[in-house]
């Protein structure tokens, strides 16, 4: 792995694996565990790997996102998921705004990793390493207020997902 790639891995029957890090390099990134739904819990294991520039980009109004699994502003990301999920990495420079889908039938969650800003309508706003658990709705807008205490712009990952399991189970 290498910083800005994606790894995937769908850990089906059989799978074993080790997250030791190899060698003194150190490591910065985030891991997301899916479910699998019990059908899909009997596959083959299997890997998937995205070098940095394979991972699509849209760039626009101060605005950067990388599609890590998903699609937005037209740009679909080559990772193959079992279950339907939006993946977003974005960064906003201050002052600027950013709309992102989120369908109404997806649940989710954004993640703020450097800066601050305003989400949602009505705004909350949110800092690095706070998570805001996404309510009903199609969109996020997102307003960044300037840079993080260390200067750095708000940068947050919105994650959603069809839910696998509904309450009613």
């Amino acid at each position: 792995m290498v910083a800005g790639g994606v790894e995937r891995n769908l850990f089906g029957r059989g799978y074993r694996h080790s997250e030791a890090p190899v060698g003194d390099e150190h490591y910065l990134g985030l891991q997301l565990f899916i479910v699998l739904s019990p059908a899909d819990q009997q596959l083959e294991p299997s890997f998937q790997m995205l070098a940095p520039e394979d991972v699509p980009e849209v760039t626009e109004d101060g605005t950067r996102v990388r599609v890590v699994a998903g699609e937005f502003g037209g740009r679909r990301s080559p990772l193959a998921l079992r279950n339907p999920t939006l993946y977003l990495d974005v960064q906003v420079t201050s002052g600027a705004s950013v709309s992102l889908p989120v369908p109404a039938d997806y649940q989710g969650f954004a993640y703020v990793l450097s800066g601050q800003g305003q989400f949602g309508t009505p705004a909350a706003s949110a800092a690095a390493h706070q998570r805001l658990v996404l309510g009903a709705g199609e969109a996020l807008r997102v307003t960044s207020d300037g840079s993080g205490t260390d200067g750095s712009p708000l940068r947050f990952v919105l994650i959603s997902g069809r839910p696998i399991f509904t309450s009613d189970r």
